[in-house]
């Protein structure tokens, strides 16, 4: 493997692991767990109208 793939294979580990940007999937990540909270919020709201609503 030559240094410009290894380099690119370790900033993509490090941006998953440890990345802070909105785009990167660390699971320490602020705004990934955000967006995956909010998901889950959504999903059970809807749930919760359909069965209210029948």
């Amino acid at each position: 493997m030559d240094t410009a793939a290894q380099q690119r294979h370790f900033s993509d580990l490090k941006s998953r692991y440890f990345g802070m940007g909105a785009g990167e999937k660390s699971p320490w990540n602020p705004s990934y767990i955000a967006s995956v909270l909010s998901k889950g919020a959504e999903g059970a709201r809807d749930a919760s109208i359909r069965k209210y609503l029948g």
